[in-house]
């Protein structure tokens, strides 16, 4: 089905860096499809390979698409800030260069968009590919193993409660409105610039999914973040697996969150506030537990019994790393 996209203006923000491989095949899903966007905003970071001069055959042939060259290289989420600077539509769709979009990726969600006033920011669900785009037999949300109980959140607006435990936002699937970046911009370096921009947008807007899979999400071992589901025995070995300062990490991104919300105002609900500093104060108390496994039973018990592992951490799963994995 193709849908008139009215008005709307449409940026791509794709980022590439030695993306040779794939550039070609990515911008072919791009401008093969039901409709077109308005521009494409390619921000390279660096490339040694032919990512650009492949770009500007591209672009030789389509004006809507500008390349821009970093030097020095600025490392993903920067490069993605920088892109979306840039931009200039009114809906925006971020862009990998290794993957494939489907052919009605772009107005299916311009189209969602238009008729639903109050979306801030939309994803979709994704087919799981190899490097040379045989699907791997798994989805995009089944790798993340997202719940019903989250979908559901979501679906009734809750999208903020949900990415309070973890991300769900891809960011090759995402895409939002041009609103969005004054509330999001600059992003934090503690933070990838998706769920940042997943987190922000659920607190101050809507944010929803779609379960279609709209593009093919290539993995392979260049991918600068991937996604797999993981088998069992994957499982148990990353529950002992160590992650050194995590929970001072995440102590560090939600004081970051929590700067920003507080900096916009009545843009916020104060009941996102409030969830956030209890987040906080969840990642403090588990930053504390001791080295000794034996005695991090009671204080993460106590911690269990509050509820806030169910509602900030990933509930059992977390509370399996806290315990056995190495100090």
């Amino acid at each position: 089905m193709t849908y008139k996209l009215d008005s709307k203006t449409v940026s791509v923000a794709l980022c590439t860096h030695n993306g040779a491989a794939f550039i070609d095949e990515q911008l072919q899903t791009i401008y093969f499809g039901s409709v077109q966007p308005t521009e494409t905003v390619v921000c390279d970071d660096l490339s040694v390979d032919q990512t650009c001069k492949i770009v500007s055959v591209w672009m030789s042939n389509q004006p809507s698409i500008r390349l821009i060259q970093n030097n020095p290289i600025l490392g993903v989420t920067k490069n993605f800030e920088k892109a979306l600077s840039l931009t200039t539509g009114e809906i925006i769709f971020l862009c990998d260069q290794d993957d494939k979009w489907h052919p009605d990726k772009l107005s299916i969600i311009v189209a969602t968009f238009e008729r639903r006033s109050d979306l801030l920011l939309i994803h979709s669900d994704a087919r799981l590919v190899d490097a040379s785009g045989a699907s791997i037999n798994c989805s995009l949300f089944q790798a993340l193993e997202v719940s019903k109980n989250e979908m559901d959140q979501i679906r009734s607006g809750n999208a903020f409660n949900a990415l309070m435990r973890h991300n769900l936002v891809t960011g090759a699937t995402a895409a939002f409105r041009r609103s969005l970046l004054t509330a999001a911009l600059p992003i934090p370096a503690e933070w990838v610039h998706d769920e940042w921009l997943a987190i922000i947008a659920s607190a101050i807007g809507k944010v929803d999914f779609l379960n279609e899979m709209l593009i093919d999400y290539r993995q392979h071992g260049r991918n600068q973040i991937g996604m797999r589901k993981l088998t069992l025995t994957e499982k148990i070995k990353k529950a002992f697996t160590s992650r050194p300062n995590f929970h001072l990490k995440q102590v560090r991104r939600t004081e970051v969150l929590l700067e920003r919300l507080l900096s916009l105002g009545p843009l916020v609900p104060p009941r996102r506030i409030d969830m956030v500093r209890v987040k906080l104060l969840h990642h403090k108390i588990c930053a504390q537990y001791p080295t000794n496994r034996l005695r991090r039973i009671v204080p993460i018990l106590c911690e269990i019994l509050t509820g806030r592992y169910s509602q900030y951490s990933t509930g059992l799963r977390s509370i399996i790393r806290d315990l056995f994995e190495p100090a």
